[in-house]
């Protein structure tokens, strides 16, 4: 399935991550962003799939990560707008919008605010690997 994107983002806060504001995609037509969940982030298997890594700089000296949900609408903002430059108006968003891929979900409730959250900000295709079953 990853040969049907270009590029894969990465968002975790691994070595040599990209600071996610100002980070500008690509222009190819089928970016996708993977994120991990805050405990485990991601996997090696999908860390090699990545053409880049991004993550969202933490002030806190004890906090290392923002829950999956809220780190997740950070980046989609900032990438869908262009990584921080003035927002641009479209008539079909949906053109630009980076695909939504869930990996490896084990909480019912977390999947379902996380797809909820998508449709909220406008996703009308979510795609999911329920290897749990959830």
């Amino acid at each position: 399935m990853a040969e049907q994107f270009s590029p894969i983002i990465a968002l975790d806060n691994l070595k040599g991550a990209a600071d996610i504001y100002g980070y500008r995609l690509s222009p190819d037509p089928a970016p996708a962003v993977m994120v991990g969940n805050e405990r485990k982030g991601l996997t090696q298997e999908m860390r090699e799939l990545a053409d880049q890594a991004v993550e969202i700089p933490m002030v806190s000296r004890r906090l290392n990560c923002l829950n999956v949900a809220a780190a997740s609408a950070a980046a989609l903002y900032y990438l869908a707008r262009g990584g921080g430059s003035r927002i641009r108006a479209s008539g079909r968003p949906e053109r630009r919008r980076p695909e939504i891929m869930l990996i490896g979900g084990t909480d019912h409730f977390e999947l379902g605010s996380s797809i909820r959250s998508a449709g909220a900000f406008g996703w009308d295709r979510l795609l999911l690997d329920d290897r749990s079953g959830v």
